[in-house]
């Protein structure tokens, strides 16, 4: 599953709901985000920390937006790949468990986030 932030999308109330955030998106392509599935390097890792302190995180003590920091982390844009059906815990959705459904701002951190790695990276 993958993500990308909102550059182009057609205003639906969707995208309005989630912060202008296109998720669930598969295929072969390039995202802004990848998420609920990862394969990454040792440099990914190391990247991810050095662009965590730049922008004033520690990594152990994030909750929201470690796979914006992991997505970043590459020499260029994630992409994202095909592999089939993906199984959801059934409490992904749901209020009060769901971190992005009960969170007040979660999406709005997200996009902070997002936007101050994109400042510090120069992608394609």
């Amino acid at each position: 599953m993958a993500s990308r932030a909102r550059s182009n999308l057609p205003e639906e109330p969707l995208f309005a709901k989630l912060g202008g955030w296109a998720v669930s998106l598969r295929g072969e392509k390039q995202v802004d985000t990848i998420n609920c599935l990862y394969a990454f390097h040792r440099d990914h890792l190391t990247e991810m920390q050095r662009l965590a302190r730049l922008v004033g995180l520690e990594t152990r003590a994030v909750a929201n937006g470690e796979d914006i920091l992991l997505s970043a982390s590459g020499t260029g844009r994630p992409r994202i790949h095909d592999l089939g059906k993906v199984l959801l815990c059934l409490s992904s959705h749901r209020k009060g468990v769901a971190v992005w459904r009960t969170q007040a701002d979660f999406f709005a951190e997200r996009t902070a986030l997002f936007l101050k790695l994109r400042a510090l990276k120069s992608r394609d």
